[in-house]
């Protein structure tokens, strides 16, 4: 193998490691602090201590846990991690019920609302392999996805009020 591979590949497996113990390292302050874990951003600062126990290959430094899940549960703990679960969860409830509502009273909005879930849950996927990494944009999916929401729930209002009211009938005859 040509030396330039083989430092690549040092350095791929090196990344791996380094990754796997961050994670491992998080999983372990999560475990000896459950409930609230060791505080917002803290987790960096704990890193040192617990990685050493970890293996395989951890560096001097504030790291982060590579892992959003794990990220949250060991600085907020389990208490923050389910905060943060049922946040997602009702977002995207609330953006497959406008999505559901709309799909054939407003497809522009249903097609929307369909995007903006897709991107949250990209970025949850994404989640798994880094640490809040670019935040600004998930909390700007969030926000539009609770804007559609409102505007779904208010789209629906009027339409079952025109529906109540014969509006909509007079005017496609």
């Amino acid at each position: 193998i040509p030396a330039q591979l083989s430092s690549a590949a040092d350095d791929a497996d090196g990344a791996v490691k380094g990754r796997a113990t961050a994670m491992l390292t998080a999983a372990m302050v999560c475990v000896d602090n459950p409930l609230i874990g060791v505080g917002p951003n803290m987790f960096r600062y704990h890193y040192k201590d617990y990685a050493r126990l970890v293996g395989p290959r951890w560096q001097d430094g504030n790291w982060q846990s590579h892992n959003l899940y794990l990220g949250i549960a060991a600085d907020n703990g389990l208490l923050g991690l389910i905060c943060f679960l049922a946040i997602i969860f009702v977002t995207l409830r609330d953006l497959v019920r406008v999505h559901n509502r709309c799909l054939h009273s407003d497809p522009e909005l249903a097609k929307m609302a369909m995007g903006v879930m897709l991107a949250i849950v990209a970025y949850l996927v994404t989640g798994m392999g880094l640490h809040f990494a670019y935040v600004r944009y998930f909390w700007l999916f969030m926000a539009l996805a609770g804007a559609l929401s409102y505007i779904g729930d208010r789209v629906s209002r009027v339409q079952a009020a025109e529906a109540r009211s014969g509006i909509g009938e007079d005017e496609s005859r």
